[in-house]
């Protein structure tokens, strides 16, 4: 398969370093915005794995334990949810979280 710039497969330095040259563009002419588009995104990769660890404690103290005994302790089942930030853990803020 053909590239853009007619190179046989992958992607050349060149079409990369156009493309990273575009990119520079708007960080010159913006960089605050870029600095907290950079954050924003730095945040939510930070809570994304946060979130990722709770519901892997949650499933290694509540669901594999439940599976493998049979039942699991009633606060335990009640709490692993509330630990993620939902599933009954009181009022969500407005449009996170819950449908209105």
């Amino acid at each position: 398969m053909a590239t853009p710039d007619g190179g046989p497969g992958g992607v050349s330095g060149s079409v990369i370093w156009r493309g990273l040259k575009i990119l520079g563009i708007p960080v010159r002419e913006e960089p605050r915005l870029f600095a907290i588009s950079v954050a924003g995104s730095a945040l939510f990769g930070l809570t994304t794995v946060g979130a990722s660890y709770v519901l892997g404690q949650a499933t290694d103290r509540v669901v594999l334990p439940s599976l493998r005994d049979g039942d699991a302790a009633w606060g335990a089942v009640v709490g692993a949810p509330r630990a993620r930030g939902g599933g009954g853990g009181g009022p969500a803020p407005r449009g996170l979280g819950r449908p209105d």
